[in-house]
């Protein structure tokens, strides 16, 4: 039987029938999102209410005080000073007041930290178990023993006059309408808004305000004492003696369909003791146990009945998808529902052009299309194989991969093989609006348009592990693998770039909706990324691409089967996408999807250093010289709190933002002294960031050491002592120039007593002998040592001058030196040159009389004892050093004389030393590289130079 005849004949076939399931929009228990937070996870054993405050806060009431719950952590001490006794009820009203009704009586409210006790002055006696808040913001509270209101500032209990006094209450609620329901030793009364007196009702009435029951739907449950809700996609919940039953309303139906809920179906405990809608929309029941959460999940599960592992997928022409698992039946999934026909094991689907629906199994090639149905006989030698791909082109013709055997094609009536077994066939075969027909294998990618065919591989881009899945129904070439997804952009394959963290890796489903999305089905989960990142990919390939990702969180479970049957992700006419994974088949609509638009406050929860608390309601002030800091926050959500994420900074550490991700908590060490503030950010399930919080500030004071009147302290000490050093090393200067002088003074002094006064002497001496002699040759000899004496003595006194006049004024070292050689070397015929290196500086005087000194000593030794020929000097400049080099052609230094620092009884050697240690410098003596020596003069550019 054909397919579509098989489902034409569904009514005629009742057991077949009996296997049909509805996708109702409310879900069933199943398809929802089941999350369970027990006593080994933190939750308390012993909840007696709940209630969610504005900012998102879940508050427990226990035995043992309040809890509360962000979403992931249960804070078990979250007021700091909250007395020890049990509490009965719980209520958080719209400005976040925490108000917790006390088993033994009285009420506590806590207030932005502030904790207020309310007992008696007003407050009715008994336990409280019920408070609500009007839309005009009244509080009423209903104890075992009265009932009241708060005006604002005091408890007014009700007046004689208002028709009702209470007794025992039992129960309360408040309902859309703004009615008052109090059960009340079974008699019900209520008070509608803005009525001054309680009128009456029954407890039929009471239980269907309190449950929002349609005024049109008369049938009500056997049991209806028990706590109950309306969810928003209009599910009753109602708790049971023994687990929750959910009452499923569907149109033109007198009854709704009940689904029963207990251990069998997960729930922690039957023993319910409540449960309650939060402000997402997510229900919460709680028992001994702990607290369990039902959440609508984003996609919901396909109610198929039977073995539901790597099912097969195929879009249908009109709004829906057809699925095989291989074995009877063929299910046929739409929006509405889900029925079975006969499939006689159909293995691989396609869907031609002109809206055939060819499928494939052991039993042949079959096609259909309203009343045309035709099958077709496979060759013998595939009727019993793997069938891997399916493809219909424009022209009717057949494409069949068959695994391990090869390729067939099937036109004008007859089978063709085109491949063997000894090459690889195709894992997907699909068409693009061309007719072109693309092949996917492992390692390539090919595209065939009549005999032609091109081949992609790794030399073209393609880099995405073994290709499983394509998606050419669109402009543009998508192929997704193992590695990731890429682009076909101008005859190469580019990679889809994607956030850190978000890589999409075991791509066995792709597809590209009619609105520009990219939806892919990986190993993580189903992703999606919005038509604005894809078109802007399309131009810029490097461009780093949002994914939202919907994982076990949304509802979908198990993982895409990574070789076939493929495509794991299609798409409906109606726009729905459908993926499949080894634990079935799940649907999600992205027309009704609307992205969490929430923005989360986070704030801190907790401040320590080095191991201690801080109370975070006061000023925080470190302890002095606190080595670690952390800090401790959150954001409430209670839906998806593993998708939050963070980011902080604290002002003068952090120039920039730091990504936390989902981490809660901040860490600093070694922070120096002042004032801080902390910054805090968090994004919801959908990435949509909230605003910049001012999470807490807090002062790190410093040690004394660390204060600024210390460093000031320290500066002016450093200041003071730099000025003494200076003032000493002046007076030292001082007197040492004093010395200096007068040392200087005493040699002028010897020197014009003794060596002048004998040289001017010995030339009256002379003088007297050249008169006294005739011969030419003794007369011309004379005359040369008078002259040679004369210049003796004239030096002599420019000498005496010297060391009589004021050494302040800076000399040109340059020119001393050049003036120093002509002197020496008068008389002597030899090469001398002196060059520099540097920028020339001017030199102090005393230091340039020094070295003039050690100057003309090196370069007497190398007339005098070296009887050099030539000889370089060089000046060198340089910023902390000043240095003279000779280098003579003399027949050099005595190894002896060298060690020994000079000749014995010869001070020449040793007074250049001497010399040159006065002004902190030195002076090496060395051989020559070829023969002569080497004299090299080093001082200190902060001693000789005068800038």
């Amino acid at each position: 039987m054909t397919l579509l005849g098989a489902l034409a004949l569904m009514i005629s076939i009742p057991p077949v029938a009996a296997q049909s399931a509805r996708l109702v929009t409310d879900q069933d228990a199943s398809q929802m999102v089941h999350t369970a937070f027990r006593v080994i996870d933190g939750a308390p054993s012993d909840i007696q209410m709940i209630a969610v405050g504005p900012d998102g806060f879940m508050w427990i009431a226990t035995s043992r005080g309040l809890t509360r719950f962000d979403g992931l952590h249960f804070d078990h001490e979250p007021v700091l000073g909250f007395p020890l006794q049990s509490v009965y009820d719980v209520f958080v009203d719209r400005d976040n007041s925490v108000w917790a009704g006390l088993l033994y009586g009285g009420m506590v409210r806590v207030r932005e930290g502030k904790i207020t006790l309310m007992k008696g002055d007003g407050f009715p006696p008994g336990t409280p178990f019920a408070m609500r808040q009007r839309n005009d913001g009244t509080l009423w509270e209903v104890t075992s023993k009265g009932v009241a209101h708060f005006d604002g500032s005091r408890w007014v209990p009700l007046p004689p006059n208002m028709g009702y006094t209470p007794v025992r209450p039992l129960r309360a609620t408040l309902t859309p309408d703004q009615t008052l329901w109090i059960n009340d030793n079974n008699h019900i009364y209520t008070l509608a808004a803005g009525a001054r007196t309680f009128g009456h009702a029954t407890e039929d009435d009471m239980w269907r305000a309190k449950n929002e029951m349609p005024a049109d739907r008369q049938w009500k449950p056997a049991h209806q004492g028990g706590q109950g809700i309306r969810d928003r996609a209009g599910t009753n919940w109602s708790v049971m003696d023994s687990g929750i039953d959910r009452y499923h309303w569907q149109a033109g139906e007198p009854a709704p369909r009940i689904e029963h809920l207990g251990l069998a179906e997960g729930l922690s405990s039957e023993d319910i003791r409540g449960i309650a809608q939060d402000n997402d929309g997510n229900v919460w029941v709680w028992s001994s146990r702990g607290l369990d959460r039902f959440r609508h999940s984003r996609l919901t599960r396909v109610p198929i009945e039977g073995e539901r592992a790597a099912p097969a997928m195929q879009a249908d022409a009109r709004d829906g998808i057809w699925v095989s698992s291989f074995q009877d039946p063929l299910w046929h999934v739409t929006g509405k529902g889900v029925q079975a026909v006969p499939g006689n094991g159909v293995v691989a689907f396609a869907l031609s052009p002109d809206g055939k629906l060819w499928s494939v199994s052991q039993h042949g090639l079959q096609s259909d299309r309203g009343d045309e149905h035709e099958r077709i006989p496979l060759p013998d030698e595939i009727t019993r194989l793997n069938y891997q791909s399916l493809a219909v082109g424009p022209d009717g013709t057949a494409w069949l991969s068959v695994a391990r055997w090869g390729l067939y094609r099937y036109r004008d009536g007859q089978w063709q093989r085109l491949t063997d077994q000894t090459t690889p066939e195709p894992t997907r075969m699909v068409f693009d609006a061309r007719g072109r027909l693309w092949s996917v294998f492992d390692d390539r990618i090919t595209v065939t348009e009549g005999e032609w065919t091109t081949s992609y591989t790794a030399a073209d881009g393609l880099d995405v592990g073994p290709v499983i899945s394509i998606d050419a129904a669109g402009p543009a070439v998508w192929v997704g693998g193992i590695k990731g997804v890429q682009l076909l952009n101008h005859g190469r394959f580019a990679g889809l770039v994607t956030s850190k963290g978000d890589a999409l890796e075991g791509v066995s489903g792709l597809l590209i909706t009619p609105s520009g999305e990219l939806w892919a089905n990986t190993l993580r989960g189903v992703a999606r990324i919005g038509a604005d990142d894809v078109a802007r990919t399309m131009l810029e390939p490097t461009h780093v691409n949002r994914v939202q990702w919907f994982d076990h969180s949304d509802g979908i479970s198990g993982a895409p089967q990574q070789r076939r049957p493929v495509p794991t992700l299609v798409q409906s006419r109606d726009g729905r996408i459908w993926a499949s994974t080894n634990e079935g088949v799940f649907t999600i609509d992205p027309a009704s999807f609307k992205p969490d638009a929430r923005k989360l406050r986070p704030l801190v929860t907790h401040v320590s250093a080095d191991g201690t608390s801080f109370d975070i309601r006061a000023d925080i002030v470190l302890p002095k010289l606190a080595h670690t800091l952390q800090i401790d926050y959150t954001a409430p959500d209670l839906s998806a709190p593993e998708r939050v994420r963070f980011r902080y900074r604290l002002d003068g550490i952090d120039k920039d933002w730091q990504e936390a991700g989902d981490r809660r908590a901040a860490f600093y060490t070694s922070l120096p002294p002042g004032s801080y503030v902390f910054h805090l950010m968090a994004a919801n399930e959908d990435g949509v960031w909230g605003d910049d919080v001012v999470a807490i500030g807090f002062r790190l004071p410093p040690a004394w050491y660390q204060s600024i009147f210390f460093k000031l302290a320290c500066g002016a000490l450093v200041i003071a002592l730099a000025m003494a050093a200076f003032y000493l090393r002046e007076r030292r200067l001082a007197r040492l120039r004093q010395v200096r002088r007068a040392e200087r003074e005493r040699i002028a002094r010897d020197l014009h007593d003794t060596l002048l006064q004998g040289t001017q002497g010995l030339i009256y001496h002379v003088e007297s002998a050249l008169k006294q002699t005739r011969e030419t040759n003794v007369r011309i000899m004379l005359i040369d040592a008078i002259e040679r004496a004369q210049d003796t003595l004239i030096e002599g006194r420019e000498r005496v001058n010297v060391l009589r006049a004021d050494d302040s004024a800076p000399v040109d070292l340059v020119e001393l030196l050049r003036v120093s050689a002509q002197t020496i070397m008068r008389g002597h015929h030899i090469r001398f040159d002196l060059a520099t290196e540097g920028t020339p500086r001017l030199v102090h005087a005393p230091v340039a009389a020094e070295l003039a000194t050690i100057f003309q000593e090196a370069l007497s030794n190398a007339l005098l004892h070296a009887h050099a020929r030539a000889i370089d000097a060089r000046i060198v400049f340089q910023r902390r050093r000043l240095t003279i080099a000779l280098k003579d052609d003399g027949r050099g230094i005595a190894d002896k004389v060298l060690n020994n620092g000079g000749r014995e009884g010869h001070w020449g050697i040793r007074g250049m030393h001497e010399r040159a240690e006065l002004f902190q410098g030195r002076v090496i003596i060395s051989p020559g590289t070829d023969r002569g020596v080497v004299v090299t003069i080093h001082a200190p550019g902060k001693v000789a130079y005068a800038q």
